[in-house]
């Protein structure tokens, strides 16, 4: 998913490789919701939870229920910690909350692969 400002796609950044204009170099906001756009889901709503930088953030995500809004039983948890090893850095990703999803055990099952 490419940065995005409320306008659309940032034109010129390449999160990729790190060539993002300083418009769309950020630290997120606890607190702060937006609906980001997803080539394969379409339209997710998010909201970022919390923000240590610049070694964690976290946020919730209704990647099960696209185009709706958060609510209870819609979202996932995803958590983003960075750490030294060793001289390099080590990303740690840990998603959860797919036990609480409202739907059925397929639902669950589909967000948790996907």
């Amino acid at each position: 998913m490419s940065p995005s400002t409320r306008d659309g796609p940032t034109k010129g950044c390449d999160a990729a490789r790190s060539r993002c204009p300083p418009r769309c170099r950020r630290v997120a906001r606890e607190g702060e919701s937006m609906m980001a756009k997803n080539p394969i889901l379409g339209e997710v709503a998010v909201r970022v939870e919390k923000v240590e930088p610049p070694t964690y953030v976290a946020y919730r995500w209704a990647s099960a229920f696209p185009g709706e809004e958060l609510r209870e039983g819609n979202s996932t948890l995803v958590k983003f910690t960075l750490s030294a090893e060793g001289g390099k850095t080590r990303l740690r990703v840990v998603e959860s909350g797919f036990a609480a999803l409202a739907g059925s055990d397929e639902l669950r099952g589909d967000a948790f692969r996907s």
